[in-house]
């Protein structure tokens, strides 16, 4: 057969329409013109780039990839294609071993550049929790923070390191351990924040052993414990009493006629209204209604653009419940009609469990507020943990003086709920005396501008010990230890001056403002002799961030600079590694089931060097993988929230027979541990005896729950009473 010119590429189907003939492959050319631009008959292929050809291609790889069609507006693939359009040669794509290898190369190289920005002899600071993910691998996040030369609060991915062994404190401090060697910079930590757990006490104390024992010197670092995570503790106690706690891990996708049986089957026999049931129904309706399109979408048109749909809280996730309600509160016209015209009757709340749900987002939107702050901050916190406190006290007790007043059984089973959560918090204040953070917290607060030791002199520190001179004599010891360790170097102090701070004085999430001190001084402090601390204190409070101001006078208080350098670094929360943990959901979805840990632990560890935080866009293409009741409990986390509208009171002249007519109730909720006052009540109305009421003048014709933390003192608060100290004498941060 003669030897023919054919193109490099031909249809298979081709090849059945003709044969060997000579006459066949002229009549095979003529349907193959020599101007063709898909080939060449060089035997190189070169196919001329078309716009629908581009389409062709990104449309078949979303479809056979199986991913959302807003994976083409991420930003990166975009900049994929820039980068491809830069190449002057054919590209040569890499095998997926190849990139895996380049991850863990990018990942050490960002790791050390940020490392490399911590200024010589100074410290930082380290923050860690565990997390399973969606497969059920366990992986510990362990995240550093410190202050650069140029005042800019760094915060690096140290590891999110697999766990196979026990969560138990001595197998995690060998993970910690190995992280921080690695690093290097085992000798150079200050503290370690985690959660409440029991086993980090273990934990702390197989470090530390650990380090010193790795270095030979008597290294010294302590626990801060997570703010956050005592204020969703006290707010648990909260919750947890009238059991408004929800035991879901996950949100439920699946509504099925045994669930409607028993909300049809629902009778009250105790004859009261329990907080219990006024959360069933509003879970049970956001189950019912995102568990059906149909439903969903009879729900959304009953309202205007943009049409929302209820959330469902979640145990495993903060606020959840305050998410829940606030929406269902945004949308009670909504669930009222909804109800009404479908004949859902045993969803629907009346006016009085409305109410009930107003209450709950009152006493809540505090702990919610702080919660958020904290989880949003990029910034420094240290220095506002005792102003945290005192807010939520001042909180407590203005809503503690209110309900007192109440009458109502569910208003009383509230009273004592916020009582306890009172009382949770007080333990982990009170542990402020005794702890070694208790006078970091001190002196992060004297090195903020605007409190210094003057805030120590309010009425709310007033009591038998006097906490002026107490810290001020804290600030003291440690500046004379800085003052001894401190070796000034010239270039440090040039390379200092080369830029600015990067302050974002238009944050939306301003923890500094929201902590704010209202109370004056009842005195003006003597002016000690003139020395650094000296002049730093005479200079009044000051409206300032505490980094821009350390940045602006660094040269004027180098030793207290270098202080406030170490302890403003301190996290307060693990907020950062929460943050990691949402974010690592992002990853385990159901459709990447099959990742490695190690490749779960470099993605990880990659997008945080990267791009830490998901944009506003890319929120989009995440959402297309979660359900509905995910997406929305999703977009109501990351949006700031409106301020809640002014609640009407409640009146307190219900009938004496209503009320006792609900005490069997009452007592079969509290579980028995009522408080002594309480208790006694119930037995004179066992005995006919009328219960003593308050004179008609003494009740407030404002009585309603406050709506904001209020900023006034009260002396005197047993939320804030301190316990002697207890802190060992010689109390060193290192």
């Amino acid at each position: 057969m003669p030897l023919y010119n054919w193109p490099s590429k031909i249809p298979a189907c081709w090849f059945f329409a003709y044969d060997s003939a000579p006459q066949n492959w002229s009549m095979f050319k003529e349907k193959w013109p020599e101007n063709r631009p898909a080939y060449q008959k060089n035997g190189t292929t070169s196919i001329s780039f078309t716009q629908d050809r581009l389409s062709d291609a990104i449309l078949r790889f979303i479809s056979t990839a199986h991913l959302p069609f807003r994976v083409i507006e991420h930003p990166q693939f975009h900049r994929m294609l820039e980068v491809a359009q830069q190449s002057s040669t054919k590209l040569t794509i890499p095998s997926a071993r190849t990139i895996r290898r380049h991850l863990d190369i990018t990942v050490q190289n960002n790791q050390k550049g940020i490392l490399q920005r911590l200024p010589e002899g100074c410290r930082l600071s380290i923050a860690l929790d565990c997390w399973t993910s969606p497969f059920q691998q366990a992986f510990m996040a362990i995240t550093g923070y410190f202050i650069d030369h140029n005042w800019d609060y760094c915060e690096v991915l140290l590891g999110f390191e697999p766990l196979h062994s026990s969560h138990t404190g001595e197998n995690l401090s060998k993970t910690v351990t190995q992280i921080l060697t690695e690093h290097s910079i085992s000798d150079r930590i200050l503290s370690v924040t985690t959660d409440n757990a029991t086993n980090n006490n273990t934990l702390m104390q197989s470090i530390q052993e650990n380090l010193q024992s790795q270095h030979s010197s008597d290294i010294s670092i302590f626990r801060v414990p997570c703010i956050a995570h005592v204020i969703q503790l006290s707010l648990n106690e909260l919750l947890g009493k009238p059991k408004a706690v929800p035991s879901n891990k996950e949100i439920e996708l699946e509504w099925s006629d045994e669930k409607t049986h028993s909300f049809q089957n629902k009778r009250n026999i105790s004859g009261g209204i329990q907080i219990t049931d006024t959360l069933k129904k509003i879970r049970g309706l956001a189950v019912f209604i995102n568990a059906s399109p149909q439903r969903r979408e009879a729900f959304m048109a009953l309202q205007p653009e943009p049409a929302l749909i209820p959330i469902q809280d979640v145990r495993t996730r903060w606020n959840s419940i305050f998410l829940m309600l606030n929406r269902a509160k945004k949308l009670q016209p909504f669930y009222d009609q909804y109800c009404t015209d479908h004949q859902y009757l045993y969803f629907k709340l009346d006016q009085e469990e409305w109410r009930q749900v107003e209450y709950l987002l009152l006493l809540t939107k505090p702990f919610f507020d702080f919660t958020m702050m904290l989880s949003k901050t990029k910034d420094i916190t240290a220095h506002n943990i005792y102003s945290i406190y005192n807010k939520l006290f001042s909180y407590l007790d203005a809503a503690e003086a209110k309900l007192k007043n109440k009458g109502v059984i569910w208003k009383k089973r509230m009273l004592r709920a916020l009582q306890t959560a009172k009382k949770k918090l007080s333990k982990y204040y009170t542990a402020t005396e005794y702890e070694p953070y208790g006078d970091i917290y001190a002196l992060a607060t004297i090195f903020s501008p605007s409190k210094k030791v003057r805030y120590f002199s309010s009425t709310d520190w007033q009591g038998d010990i006097d906490y002026v001179n107490r810290y001020q004599e804290v600030l003291n010891r440690e500046f004379d230890r800085y003052r001894k360790m401190l070796t000034y170097d010239a270039n440090d102090l040039a390379a200092l001056e080369t830029s600015g701070v990067a302050i974002d004085e238009n944050d939306d999430c301003d923890l500094d403002a929201a902590c704010a001190s209202q109370n004056q001084p009842l005195e003006e402090l003597a002016k000690p002799d003139d020395n650094e601390i000296a002049r730093y204190l005479a200079r009044g409070t000051e409206r300032q961030k505490p980094r821009l101001f350390w940045k602006e006078h660094e040269q004027s208080f180098p030793t207290l600079a270098r202080m406030a350098r170490d302890i403003l670094s301190i996290p307060a929360s693990g907020a950062g590694v929460e943050r990691l943990f949402n974010c690592a959901r992002d990853i385990c979805h159901y459709r990447r089931g099959q990742l490695k840990p190690s490749t779960i632990r470099g993605l990880m560890l990659h997008q945080f060097a990267t791009n830490f935080d998901l944009r506003y866009e890319e929120l989009g293409i995440i959402k297309e993988y979660l359900s509905q009741g995910e997406a929305a409990l999703l977009d109501q986390t990351r949006r700031s929230l409106p301020q809640l509208e002014v609640l009407e009171p409640i009146s307190d002249n219900e009938e004496e027979d209503q009320e006792t007519g609900l005490e069997a109730t009452q007592h079969t909720e509290s579980g028995g541990n009522d408080s002594d006052d309480d208790s006694a009540e119930r037995r004179r109305r066992a005995k006919g005896k009328q219960p003593q009421k308050r004179p008609y003048d003494a009740v407030e014709e404002d009585d309603e729950l406050p709506e904001i933390p209020v900023d006034r003192s009260m002396p005197g608060r047993s939320g804030r009473i301190r316990k002697q100290p207890r802190l060992p004498d010689g109390f060193q941060l290192v």
